[in-house]
């Protein structure tokens, strides 16, 4: 996996913003919250730079700008559990691929250009970590087909990776 890394509050305004850098890819993401009968999230994703991965950065630190946006709103209504309050659990995305036969996570575009196997995974896990669960799996065959243990492996090697990018998530957010 390429090296990652989240800038947290790096704009004043958006109550949760987030620059996360997945190698030479860099994606701000912000958390808006508007009020009035309901509380409404809207979340911005804006490429700076694309080196692959750039919806699988954007919606991992995303994640992170809802996150604070949420501590934001729960601090305002007095929640002491926090943005945990609101949460169903933290999401992170990956790119997976095969690339000259070999499972390859988190792809830049060299790689990505020329995958025989090209997937993105989102899972969902609980605020405390534990085990994830699948919110999209998506891939495609760029060169043909592949069997059923390819995809087994790239399952494998994107829960590893996911994994991991909860635990950078945490980190960053210092839960």
């Amino acid at each position: 996996m390429r090296q990652i890394s989240f800038q947290r509050g790096f704009q004043a305004k958006p109550a949760g913003s987030c620059l996360v850098s997945f190698g030479r890819t860099r994606v701000l993401c912000s958390a808006c919250i508007a009020r009035a009968a309901e509380v409404t999230i809207a979340v911005d994703c804006d490429v700076i730079d694309a080196d692959g991965g750039t919806r699988t950065a954007a919606i991992t630190g995303a994640w992170i700008a809802v996150y604070d946006a949420l501590a934001e709103l729960a601090t305002k209504q007095k929640q002491k559990a926090g943005a945990a309050h609101y949460l169903l659990g933290q999401i992170a995305a990956i790119s997976v691929g095969i690339v000259k036969g070999q499972v390859e996570v988190d792809l830049d575009y060299a790689k990505d250009s020329t995958a025989e196997v090209d997937m993105n995974l989102v899972m969902r896990c609980p605020l405390g970590g534990g085990t994830g669960d699948f919110v999209e799996v998506q891939g495609t065959g760029e060169h043909g087909v592949f069997p059923r243990a390819k995809l087994d492996e790239l399952l494998v090697a994107g829960t590893g990776a996911i994994n991991e990018l909860f635990t950078l998530q945490r980190s960053a957010l210092g839960i």
